[in-house]
């Protein structure tokens, strides 16, 4: 785990290391009372001649209530507007779905929607819209948009956002579209005082025959610091333990980098670590162990 301050705003983004899908990230987000997640940040344009639904956002999964069935609407606000002359026919809609890939188009007659605007996109950017829909626990939900058949119609969609109560425990997985690379997510962590974020939660076996130091996993970034540049300090708890016979040589550290994507390997006289396990690791599973390192903002950090 990853203990993090609450004057820290950090980006997490999380492997699940153990799963049988190679390099499948997903996050579970700590929330406070009607946490806004962003959806779409910028204006996006969309385009076509159908009158199909097409996906727009993964908007992210109900994974649990606290303190009982209750509380569970959820509330999207966006600002929209259509191509600005002729007819109007532009409308969003949220869909669920049991699978986290949601299907990339729906036909019109096979929409089964759980809201959906009433009214179509204006000619003029709108005040802001609100959505609001009933969550159920495990299914996962998606923005979808409808352009319009006919030829030259268009649908703007910015500044979408989804409004999540506190009681609600949700899995975001947002994906950039304003981005170049084509399917780049990210996301953006609500902050408890020190919380806690998991790395790896079941245990994880590595086998190595050199001395290189190999990525194991992405910690995050640290984003920026509310109220001063204080409390940088970050704190990586772990158990651990060898083979269990012969020779002890297991460490740990902990490597910033400057881009998403770490060196997967690193060299042994290359390791700038931020810092590194004392001991070696032992041949019985230890009690639990703590690394403490200091923070820089825009900064990534991985262990390896």
């Amino acid at each position: 785990k990853l203990q993090v301050p609450e004057s820290l705003r950090w980006e997490h983004l999380e492997r699940n290391i153990n799963s049988n899908v190679p390099e499948t990230f997903f996050l579970k987000q700590a929330l406070r009372p009607e946490h806004d997640f962003d959806i779409i940040r910028e204006e996006v344009r969309w385009d076509d001649e159908s009158d199909d639904w097409h996906h727009g956002a993964v908007l992210g999964r109900l994974d649990k209530v606290d303190g009982g069935e209750k509380d569970l609407r959820l509330a999207l606000t966006f600002e929209w507007k259509d191509q600005g002359w002729g007819n109007s026919k532009g409308l969003i809609c949220v869909i669920a779905h049991d699978t986290r890939e949601p299907s990339k188009i729906i036909e019109a007659q096979d929409a089964e929607y759980v809201v959906r605007t009433e009214n179509v996109a204006p000619h003029e950017s709108s005040e802001p819209q609100t959505l609001t829909f009933p969550g159920e626990v495990g299914k996962y939900y998606s923005l979808y948009y409808h352009v319009g058949g006919g030829g030259g119609h268009l649908l703007y969609l910015r500044n979408c956002k989804l409004q999540v109560p506190e009681s609600l425990r949700w899995e975001h997985l947002e994906r950039n579209i304003n981005s170049n690379v084509p399917e780049t997510f990210f996301l953006k962590q609500a902050l408890r005082p020190e919380h806690d974020f998991d790395i790896i939660r079941e245990e994880v076996r590595w086998d190595d025959e050199s001395d290189d130091w190999h990525h194991g996993a992405v910690l995050g970034r640290l984003d920026k610091v509310d109220g001063g540049e204080k409390d940088l300090r970050l704190a990586l708890t772990f158990e651990w333990k060898d083979q269990g016979w012969g020779n002890s040589k297991g460490l740990i550290c902990v490597i910033a980098h400057d881009t998403r994507e770490p060196s997967k390997i690193i060299e042994a006289q290359d390791a700038e670590y931020v810092v590194r396990t004392e001991n070696v690791a032992p041949h019985e599973s230890s009690e639990p162990q703590t690394l403490t390192f200091p923070g820089e903002v825009g900064k990534y950090y991985s262990l390896y």
